[in-house]
């Protein structure tokens, strides 16, 4: 989660105390050091702090009205804020911001400084920011209250107000708990990951100069093939698809995420992606492939209870099979993953780890399921798969949970290939095996598997 905070510390100690009160359930602040690290002096050692700590909350600082309006002229703050904490009265200004110029329709600039964190609310309003996503924690409990009173007068909702005393600090704390709700990781998740791929792709390339893109290795026509521009507009439209406000029919809106994720999937053909040499991208991007073809015909009864979960998944999946990304986990990928277990020191992460480092997968009872529905003489997952989608009987009976399970269990089904061989002495009996694919070999494929092993076969 990421946190706008603007606090002057008129009447708040800038140092590590503070931070603890404030954002202590958070993150640790065991490495802060007051005479280091100052907030007055330079606000952004907070958001530095935060990323040298390998945290997944990034908090950052704006000391006043003119931090906040320099913020916003350099960031997308819809994009890149989750949730913002204002305090009222922003008039504790340095030196630097005191000849800061203000909005034109304001003539007092003191009385302005005074009630800086109304207009701030009031611009992000404007900008789109649900109420629900802004509090103010002050010092000045009457400013508040007959803020309240003005929303409510012009039928305002007005953002929820925490004063600076003890049992306010609980219930700031207890309302950052409440915004990390799993649409608001997933949305945070998907933007970190778009934002990071797009420093692997140069804009405006030569004419005569290719794109180093995997995905282009699997479309064979060379007039589909995909230049940095079109794959850096396709990530600007993923990474602003989901909306700041939560809506209340996420179905409709996963659906058309996953439709607008998987379009760029038309291209490629199953027969030139597995000639993909390696394991783990040849099962991405089959993955997205079939994704694609069933939400193409049957989306209407597959895809109509996608979870977050689900969106992360293929998430995912599909920029691992897009672009060239290395054998560490991501901290865009370990956020999403997040959302399958909250913490790798659960009992429930540690035996799955141990399943995988152990080679304990039920590929073969799986595997079997899906043969014997299938009742016709291949072996390939992908193809059973693929066809009992076109099966209206099956997938009448199955829905959607069969399916989407499905699209789980492909990954380990895919790497972990299946082989069929004649019984030495009848040669109507097949025997079947997998090969034996080693999970463990990159920090990547050990946390992915280990994170959606029970969704995958539970």
């Amino acid at each position: 989660m990421n946190i706008l905070w603007i606090e002057d510390f008129d009447k708040l100690d800038s140092g590590k105390n503070t931070l603890e009160l404030l954002f202590g359930e958070l993150l640790s602040f065991d490495n802060w050091d007051n005479d280091l690290l100052s907030l007055k002096s330079n606000p952004s050692e907070l958001e530095k702090y935060c990323k040298d700590q390998g945290s997944v909350h990034t908090i950052y600082l704006c000391w006043d009205y003119c931090d906040y309006f320099n913020f916003k002229d350099n960031r997308s703050v819809y994009n890149e804020i989750d949730s913002f904490i204002i305090d009222i009265g922003l008039d504790n200004l340095r030196d630097s911001d005191v000849n800061c110029p203000i909005p034109s329709n304001y003539t007092d600039p003191t009385k302005f400084h005074r009630n800086a964190g109304f207009y701030i609310f009031n611009n992000l309003i404007q900008i789109g920011i649900p109420v629900e996503n802004i509090c103010f924690m002050t010092g000045e409990v009457n400013s508040l209250e007959k803020f309240k009173e003005q929303c409510a007068e012009i039928y305002i909702p007005p953002a929820k107000g925490f004063e600076k005393i003890d049992s306010g600090y609980t219930m700031l704390r207890a309302w950052l708990g409440e915004q990390q709700s799993d649409y608001i990781k997933l949305r945070r998740g998907i933007i970190n990951g778009c934002q990071y791929v797009k420093t692997l792709i140069k804009k405006d390339l030569p004419p005569n100069k290719d794109i180093d893109l995997p995905f282009n290795k699997i479309i064979v026509s060379s007039e589909k093939k995909y230049s940095s521009n079109d794959i850096h507009d396709y990530i600007e439209v993923i990474e602003n698809f989901l909306p700041l406000r939560e809506p209340s029919d996420k179905t409709s809106l996963y659906k058309l995420f996953i439709r607008t994720l998987n379009h760029e999937w038309e291209a490629p053909k199953p027969e030139d992606i597995r000639k993909l040499p390696n394991d783990e991208m040849k099962a991405f991007s089959l993955i997205m492939k079939i994704t694609r073809n069933w939400i193409a015909h049957n989306s209407t009864t597959i895809f109509t209870n996608l979870t977050e979960q689900d969106i992360s998944y293929l998430f995912i999946c599909n920029m691992r099979a897009m672009f060239s990304l290395n054998k560490k986990a991501i901290s865009y990928e370990k956020y999403l993953l997040s959302l399958f277990h909250k913490s790798e020191e659960g009992e429930t992460f540690k035996e799955s780890e141990l399943n995988i480092r152990n080679n304990k997968i039920p590929l073969l009872e799986n595997y079997i399921a899906y043969f014997n529905e299938l009742k016709k003489p291949t072996i390939d997952i992908y193809d059973i798969l693929n066809e009992l989608q076109k099966d209206k009987t099956i997938l009448k009976q199955k829905k959607y949970t069969f399916f989407i399970t499905g699209l789980y269990q492909l990954f380990w089904l895919l790497t972990s290939i299946v082989q069929a061989q004649k019984h030495s002495t009848d040669p109507k009996q097949v025997i079947l095996s997998f090969n034996s694919f080693d999970y463990t070999k990159s920090e990547f494929l050990l946390k992915f598997s280990s994170y959606i092993y029970n969704r995958s076969f539970s």
